[in-house]
């Protein structure tokens, strides 16, 4: 139904020609062009009111856009600068991967005692080297990943000369309760004090860049101390060959040495040129059994190098040798996300599954593993991969 507009009236403010105004203030009003029309007033009120408020607005939101630039500067503030082709990512952490492999087949016994469980497992040199590399791999999860602020000296100035050994823990502290008030924002800060703390490269930082020479020392540094933990710890001791000459002994110290350099030199590239929260899945979150073209998971060489990856399908795992590594909730790029945050898998699972029934294996078969998707969605999250397969 048409709706009209009620038009406000000025019949009973105006005198009629034949009729005379009676005495009093109505005298005043001779000439209507010059009434008072309160309904025009209110209107005038309400559209100098709506122009404010438009103003206003309109301001809130200029300052909003300028925030947001803002931000986006702070974000991408020399950034391109430091990013790094994400697949070569990815490639670093195989070729590290292989560097734990070759270690344990200089330093791990070959172990043959545990009877049942080395009739599940794929066949390999020693039953200890499935254990060994895992070992491996959860202490660069949990001493240098998830340690990522170690490298830092924690003093109170120049002429400081000593350290607060607490100070690292302290950060991550501070990390971790700016994380659980805005996770996009906690890890924008991380990421940019760990590039901060390395800048190196006069490009990237056009100030002082002794404090970034410094660090790059402190943080291969970190690496003796954390391989002789290693070491001393019990469950790689138990593994470890025994009665070695000096020599050997101080190789084998200097080979996880070099391991351990290998995966802070990682560590400082997923946080300064990647960035996000550091996360792992392990048996617990990826699940019992085995599924082909996973983002998540890849099946370990042991059990096979020619085959088809589909004959792996509902497998059940025995191991992660190496968990799935990932970096989660950095902030969208764009004017306008679709998604509330981005998480990068730097490396899947290498997952040993049980060998199964070797009988069944064909002598023709071929080599043939599902490619996996570089990029995707799950919920609210964007999802980039940095391996095909």
């Amino acid at each position: 139904m048409e709706q009209t507009q009620a038009q406000p009236s000025s019949s009973n403010l105006k005198s009629s020609p034949e009729q005379s105004s009676p005495p009093g203030p109505a005298e005043c009003l001779t000439n209507a062009d010059e009434a008072p029309n309160p309904a025009a007033s209110l209107s005038e009120e309400e559209d100098n009111v709506s122009e404010t408020e438009h103003s206003a607005v309109l301001s809130r939101k200029e300052e909003h856009a300028h925030g947001v630039q803002e931000m986006e500067r702070l974000v991408n503030a020399g950034g391109q600068r430091w990013v790094i082709d994400f697949q070569e990512i990815g490639e670093r952490f195989g070729r590290f991967a292989m560097c734990v492999v070759g270690w344990m087949c200089n330093w791990v016994i070959a172990d043959e005692d545990w009877t049942v469980l080395q009739g599940l497992l794929p066949p390999r040199r020693s039953l200890a080297d499935h254990f060994a590399e895992a070992l491996i791999h959860k202490a660069i999860m949990e001493n240098v990943f998830s340690n990522s602020f170690q490298y830092l000296d924690g003093k109170t100035s120049s002429k400081d000369q000593a350290e607060d050994k607490r100070f690292a823990s302290k950060l991550q502290y501070l990390y971790k309760r700016f994380f659980d008030t805005n996770p996009n924002l906690a890890t924008l800060w991380k990421e940019q004090t760990h590039r901060l703390a390395n800048s190196t490269d006069s490009v990237k930082a056009p100030g002082d860049l002794s404090f970034g020479r410094d660090n790059a020392k402190r943080l291969l540094a970190c690496a003796p101390c954390l391989a002789d933990e290693m070491l001393a710890s019990e469950p790689i001791g138990l593994l470890l060959k025994k009665r070695l000459g000096r020599n050997q002994v101080a190789k084998r110290r200097k080979e996880l040495i070099e391991i351990f350099e290998a995966s802070l030199g990682l560590m400082k590239d997923c946080e300064t040129r990647v960035g996000g929260h550091f996360k792992i899945k392990r048996l617990s979150e990826l699940g019992p059994l085995y599924q082909c073209g996973s983002s998540y998971m890849i099946f370990h060489l042991s059990n096979g190098d020619i085959v088809d990856e589909m004959d792996f399908e509902g497998r059940k795992i025995l191991l992660v040798a190496r968990p799935t590594i990932m970096y989660t909730d950095s902030a969208p790029s764009g004017p306008d996300p679709s998604c509330k945050s981005v998480t990068a898998i730097i490396s899947k699972a290498s997952v040993v599954l049980d060998k199964g029934d070797e009988a069944k294996k064909s002598t023709t078969a071929k080599r043939r593993i599902i490619m996996r998707a570089t990029c995707f969605e799950e919920g609210d999250v964007y999802v980039n991969t940095s391996e095909m397969f």
